[in-house]
């Protein structure tokens, strides 16, 4: 039991550094691309952000899923 519990934690990290890339890699490349003059903005660019991670995060795991049911 202890062996099935210390796997799912490494497989729970994994995933947790995979998509911390994910939000990563967009708001790096935008807060260096996109001017950063005022609050708006600001506000713009973390919209952008957090939609472009909404939808890397579905893309992810609806292509995961699809890989899981390949299997069976």
């Amino acid at each position: 039991m202890r062996d099935k519990e210390q796997e799912t934690l490494e497989h729970t990290f994994a995933q947790i550094n995979t998509y911390d890339l994910i939000f990563l890699l967009p708001m790096a490349w935008l807060f260096s691309y996109l001017p950063v003059h005022g609050l708006w903005s600001i506000v713009v660019n973390l919209f952008i952000i957090i939609f472009v991670g909404i939808g890397l995060f579905y893309v992810t795991h609806t292509l995961v899923e699809a890989k899981k049911r390949r299997r069976r």
